[in-house]
């Protein structure tokens, strides 16, 4: 699964800035490869019982509204807040990347 996500983040790293269109075809092929051994590894995972899923974030039917300038730094300094989607996606792949090492 990790060879999966290595190869498509590296490959779509080198296709951002490849000109020759033979090149760019090959790292497209790699991409494909990748997220195919990616879908092939989650599915087996899955099937065994043994992926690990990523946190669930619901969604409020209302919004809030960010109304100070101190909304980041408020959760080590002041006024505790709840995790942002982004940051607990930080989070969970930083665990997912520590476990690998």
């Amino acid at each position: 699964m990790n060879m999966g996500r290595i190869g498509m983040n590296s490959y779509t790293m080198v296709l951002n800035y490849i000109t020759r269109s033979d090149l760019r075809g090959f790292f497209s092929t790699c991409i494909q490869e990748s997220t195919d051994l990616l879908n092939l590894t989650v599915d087996a995972l899955e099937q065994q019982g043994l992926y690990i899923r990523s946190p669930r974030v619901e969604y409020l039917k209302n919004n809030n509204y960010i109304n100070n300038q101190n909304f980041l730094n408020a959760g080590l300094f002041g006024k505790k807040r709840n995790l942002l989607a982004g940051e607990i996606t930080a989070i969970f792949a930083s665990l997912r990347q520590n476990k690998i090492g």
